[in-house]
């Protein structure tokens, strides 16, 4: 178990390792490619074009942009969307510029569908990873349009022109065994010196020039040691670099034909533990393959119980919510009783009848007497 263990460690450290090197590579790729990108882009005079489109204008591209991430990603995916809006101008493609509230999904998807429609085969990425608006999959698709549009429009590097600069930078790159030639060393007589190092100035100044031969020559006697010309060595230097390596690739020889046999033991060493490695891990894995059948089965028995046990919340939930609701109902019902209760044994009303029934008894009794008062008087009249 303990190598099982360990072989899968060592498995998932080199899957890492693998992620961490096609990350690194990518990186690169996208490097290569934006430095190639900001020169096609030149040619399209994008900088006059294109970065006048809006205001503020667009920043001019650095070769570096789009190939690492920037602070404000949300610019810098708007200057990819932009970019390729215009290139697909130049093509003839209808497609339209975008602004802050797009959403940023159908603007890649829009994007890819369009490289789809103008002839580039599909591609291996998904279109989100053009959300981040950098990585080798952006400057793939800059790329790919810059070429179609310089396609398009017929253009053709031409030969290149080297100038006497050119050749200038030539002669500089001489190596050392000529540049050695071409310095200055003290000369054993001036008149050699003079004649060798400024043959016109020389033969010039001692027809028209009045000067005394002795102060001349004792003026050359003492500029001559500074004429010559000091080889510092350089360790940036090509030729440095080739010899170092010329030198370490001989030391590589020598040291691999003594440590070949060893070389060998070691990977037939390293070829047996894997063997061993892999017998031992069959052997676990058939050892352990009741244990992982069992397994199966009490996770699949243990997922139907989850099941169930949550169908039964379901229901406990739904009897519970009825029970709250009939005893909400039960409640009003008891309030109503109450209620009715109190209005009947209230003696409140019936007191109030009796002292209104007795009122209209004086009431009557005093409208009978006023009654009788009239009555005799008419009788009298």
């Amino acid at each position: 178990m303990v190598d099982a263990a360990e072989r899968m460690w060592s498995v998932a450290s080199t899957d890492r390792g693998m992620q961490a090197s096609e990350r690194e590579l990518s990186d690169a790729k996208a490097i290569v490619i934006n430095e190639l990108l900001v020169d096609k882009l030149k040619l399209l005079k994008y900088d006059h074009i294109f970065c006048q489109t809006r205001t503020p204008p667009w920043e001019r591209l650095h070769r570096f942009y789009f190939a690492v991430s920037s602070p404000n990603r949300n610019d810098q995916f708007m200057y990819f969307a932009s970019l390729v809006a215009w290139l697909y101008s130049l093509i003839g493609v209808p497609f339209p510029a975008p602004s802050d509230n797009d959403d940023l999904n159908p603007i890649c998807s829009n994007i890819v569908l369009q490289l789809r429609e103008v002839g580039f085969a599909p591609p291996s990425w998904s279109p989100s990873k053009l959300k981040q608006g950098h990585g080798d999959a952006v400057c793939s698709v800059l790329d790919s349009l810059v070429d179609l549009v310089l396609e398009i429009k017929n253009f053709q590097f031409a030969v290149p022109m080297y100038t006497d600069l050119g050749k200038a930078i030539v002669v500089d790159e001489i190596g050392s065994e000529a540049a050695d030639e071409l310095c200055v060393s003290k000369p054993s007589k001036p008149n050699e010196a003079a004649s060798s190092v400024f043959p016109d100035l020389l033969t010039e100044s001692t027809s028209t020039s009045k000067i005394d031969p002795n102060h001349w020559k004792m003026d050359l006697e003492r500029l001559a040691p500074q004429l010559s010309l000091p080889l510092v060595p350089d360790g940036k230097e090509w030729r440095t670099h080739l010899e170092q390596a010329q030198q370490l690739h001989a030391g590589i020889s020598k040291q691999l034909v003594s440590n070949n046999a060893e070389l060998e033991r070691v990977e037939g060493n390293i070829s047996s533990t894997l063997e061993k490695l892999q017998s031992r891990e069959k052997f676990i894995n058939s050892q352990i393959e009741p244990l992982t059948t069992e397994y199966s089965a009490v996770k699949r028995r243990l997922s139907e119980a989850q099941q169930k046990y949550g169908n039964s919340l379901d229901n406990v939930t739904e009897l519970t919510n009825e029970i709250a609701h009939i005893s909400e109902q039960i409640e009003q019902v008891k309030q109503m009783t109450v209620d009715k209760g109190n209005m009947i044994s209230d003696v409140s009303p019936l007191l109030q009848i009796k002292s209104a029934i007795q009122r209209l008894k004086a009431e009557l009794k005093e409208m009978e007497v006023r009654i009788g008062v009239l009555q005799h008087r008419l009788l009298h009249v």
